[in-house]
């Protein structure tokens, strides 16, 4: 699943109604270089049960559904939708949306399944065919420059084989080395590069920088297919989770989804899981053997050894079938 802010305007507004129309371009991502074919996108499952919801906060408390989307369709290179917001019935979450967008400060986020793309000539992603999920209203900051300050600028690594084992603790090694200096301190802007997540308010403090998914390699980093799959079943649940801001989970999850999406695969949906099984089931796992390495490759996601037999055992009866 892929995650895109558009730059949506507000057309018009419709108070007594609680409806606004938006429309929304998805021609160009200038940040990530990315394009958005305004012709494929697939809106048939989805007027099916068409919310509007805070946050994208589609698996959690009722009161996140804050109003409806209607007469969704493509004019041009536009999304164009109306919002009908659920004002006055008692949820407060919708009537504060709709207070933001009375007063001009709203933004709209869209969920979308990749279908059919391919890479670009500047290292973003070509989208042809694309099966929109959920709309969201989220917050946007005011600087966009500003966004995932706590996740790593998006940039192309070459790739170790994809039979590469995974080992968290020597790609914290292999991250020392890459960014120690000749007078024993280190490089944390090289140090950074090994990882998904780094407190921006402690940079120098190296174990505030979490879900590690590269090696050092012939000098350089490279990404291993095995422990991004290890930080994306982290990001949605197994192995404990991952200690890191709710705001920032998401970017996290959206870092990953173009690594997935860079390495051929399609990325798991972003919500709640049942449980672990599923979670590494969705995550890209296709052995149990390769479930085993990642549930016991990073020390601090502790485990007894029952509960990992458990889940082994669940998992190769779900393979199986």
């Amino acid at each position: 699943m892929r995650n895109i802010v558009l730059k949506a305007k507000v057309k018009t507004i419709n108070e007594n109604e609680g409806t606004v129309e938006i429309v929304a371009s998805t021609a160009r991502l200038d940040r990530d270089n990315d394009t958005i074919n305004p012709k494929g996108w697939i809106f048939d499952n989805f007027q099916k049960h068409p919310i509007l919801v805070a946050n994208h906060m589609t698996s959690r408390d009722l009161d996140s559904i804050i109003g409806k989307i209607e007469n969704i369709h493509v004019e041009g290179d536009a999304v164009v939708m109306t919002a009908r917001y659920f004002i006055n019935r008692g949820n407060k979450k919708a009537d504060w949306a709709w207070q933001l967008v009375k007063e001009g400060i709203d933004a709209y986020s869209v969920s979308f399944i990749p279908i059919e793309y391919a890479e670009n000539e500047k290292g973003g992603i070509d989208y042809k065919k694309q099966e929109l999920l959920e709309v969201s209203q989220v917050v946007l900051p005011a600087n966009p420059d500003a966004v995932s300050r706590s996740i790593p600028n998006y940039k192309k690594y070459k790739w170790m084989p994809d039979a590469t084992k995974w080992d968290a603790s020597r790609a914290k090694k292999d991250a020392r080395k890459y960014a120690s200096n000749p007078d024993g301190s280190y490089d944390m802007n090289k140090y950074k590069e090994f990882f998904v997540y780094f407190d921006k308010d402690a940079p120098q403090n190296m174990t505030s920088y979490k879900l590690p998914i590269r090696y050092l390699d012939s000098g350089e980093p490279k990404n291993v297919w095995k422990g991004v799959m290890a930080a994306m079943a982290a990001i949605l649940g197994a192995r404990g989770g991952v200690d890191i801001p709710e705001t920032d989970r998401k970017k996290a999850y959206n870092y990953l989804s173009r690594l997935y999406i860079e390495h051929g695969n399609t990325p798991p949906e972003f919500k709640d899981y049942d449980n672990e099984i599923e979670i590494l089931y969705k995550s890209g796992f296709t052995s149990v053997d390769e479930a085993r390495e990642i549930l016991t490759a990073d020390n601090t996601a502790a485990r007894k050894s029952e509960d990992e037999v458990e889940i082994l055992k669940a998992l190769r009866d779900l393979l199986n079938k």
